[in-house]
């Protein structure tokens, strides 16, 4: 299984930096982890990415020393078993709503007694059955972190519920869909969607859960830290990021090229 740099970060006190993929390139990875990069983290529901392409940037993780962790769609604990059997040591689990919802990304991420994932000493994630078993299952459980991300309404009314489920590793918090969820869509920085961050990070503190926020700039990455976020993916994703580059030094281009 892959060292997981983001528990092993957090747990000395220390700040993990990554950020989402959706650029479906084993490159983008590796130049990630050359860079310093703690974590990526890729993502399957906003984008095309399938499973085999999952196994090879997960790979060039590996290669590259970053640790690599898969944002699954909605509700699908069938992707989230084949993504740790695949030795990836961590998933990210969009629009949690209820207890139940967390329980089962938990029950098929981690094994029993902490959850009830299936057991197949064949996988990637067990060596090829080349490991103990009884060590690999006590490992996986250390190494794999579950991810919650609150993105709804609804989320936010059940908190309580939600971070007592053991297993919940990091909480996320999804502003822009809980703009929508409050009926103000795209307005991250309205009263009632402000208050949902807020309340969310506190209970995600008061029930021992850290905390993943997004930094979209020094402003953001700073208020993010400010609020007790130990993971923060900056830039918010890759594909942002490279356009902005693109656009940025076009604009700056010709610029020089209209004023000479």
């Amino acid at each position: 299984m892959i060292k997981n740099l983001v528990k092993a970060k957090m747990e000395s006190g220390q700040i993990a930096y990554g950020t989402f993929n959706a650029i479906k390139d084993p490159a983008i990875i590796e130049m990630m982890g050359h860079a310093g990069y703690d974590f990526t983290i890729i993502d399957m529901e906003h984008s095309m990415t399938t499973l085999g392409e999952v196994l090879a940037m997960a790979r060039a993780a590996d290669l590259s020393g970053i640790t690599p962790i898969v944002r699954v769609p909605r509700g699908d604990t069938n992707t989230v078993m084949r993504v740790v059997e695949a030795g990836i040591p961590g998933v990210i689990a969009p629009h949690i709503t209820s207890a139940a919802d967390a329980q089962a990304i938990v029950d098929a991420a981690k094994y029993h007694p902490i959850g009830q994932r299936g057991m197949d000493p064949s996988t990637r994630s067990a060596n090829y059955h080349i490991d103990s078993w009884a060590e690999h299952m006590t490992r996986s459980n250390q190494e794999v972190i579950v991810m919650i991300i609150i993105e709804d309404r609804e989320g936010v009314e059940n908190l309580d519920e939600i971070c007592q489920v053991k297993g919940v590793d990091i909480g996320g918090i999804g502003p822009s869909d809980l703009s929508r969820s409050y009926g103000v869509p795209g307005q991250v920085d309205h009263p009632d969607v402000v208050a949902a961050v807020r309340r969310t990070t506190a209970k995600y503190h008061e029930y021992g859960i850290r905390v993943q926020r997004a930094g979209f700039d020094d402003a953001t990455v700073a208020e993010a830290i400010a609020s007790g976020a130990t993971m923060i993916t900056t830039p918010i994703v890759d594909s942002y990021f490279i356009a902005d580059c693109f656009r940025t030094h076009l604009r700056r281009i010709k610029s020089v090229v209209e004023a000479g």
